[in-house]
């Protein structure tokens, strides 16, 4: 019988000894080991990249940040500009969503538009933007001029242009409703390009410029 429970007592002295080592250390702390008698700060979450310094709290390694600044228990990675529209993996390493590119300048991940957004800018992916003065052709997703009254937009060099109603013959549109000739033609009373001719075309019509 004797002999039983001296097993007995043997078999639960690391269970006395640890409850007696965590008595021995303030609340919210425990001691390395049954043989130490040093007492370290017990963190409930890991630390991951950093240190636990006193209960609950870490100290964050260099490129790491506390998640929770109220609580300070747990340390993730820091990027540049706070890596909006991403991840941070690691320290200033942005890993950036679906859609999304990284501005290494800011930080930031910027949104993606196929256009590029010239006279605009990207806001959401796919989407643009115009700047003032500017409006959105929004099957192209491309921003072109806003013309005045008495112009209209020439897509093929992305300008305003006048307007006129009835044709420039041997002429252009200077201005809107406003025509100007061209090189050797001049316009008659009737308000129309007609040709020069330098003798003139005595009891004639000149039919082309010296003709």
């Amino acid at each position: 019988m004797l002999v039983r429970r001296a097993i007995l007592i043997l078999a639960l002295m690391p269970s006395l000894s640890l409850a007696a080592s965590s008595k021995n250390c303030p609340i919210g702390y425990r001691k390395i080991g049954l043989q130490s008698s040093k007492c370290v700060p017990i963190c409930r979450q890991k630390c991951g990249s950093g240190n636990c310094i006193k209960p609950n709290v870490c100290s964050c390694l260099r490129g790491y940040e506390n998640l929770n600044k109220l609580s300070s228990n747990r340390c993730v990675p820091k990027c540049k500009g706070g890596c909006h529209n991403g991840r941070c993996a690691a320290p200033n390493k942005c890993f950036c969503a679906p859609k999304y590119k990284l501005n290494v300048t800011t930080g930031h991940c910027l949104p993606i538009c196929d256009s590029g957004c010239p006279n605009g800018s990207c806001k959401i992916p796919g989407v643009c933007t115009c700047n003032e003065g500017f409006t959105l052709n929004p099957t192209t997703q491309t921003c072109h001029p806003q013309c005045k009254d008495g112009y209209k937009l020439d897509f093929t060099d992305n300008r305003c242009i006048p307007v006129c109603s009835k044709p420039c013959d041997n002429g252009f549109c200077s201005s809107p409703e406003t025509c100007g000739c061209n090189e050797n033609y001049q316009k008659g009373l009737d308000n129309k390009c007609a040709p020069i001719s330098k003798e003139g075309c005595l009891n004639g019509i000149c039919t082309s410029p010296g003709k």
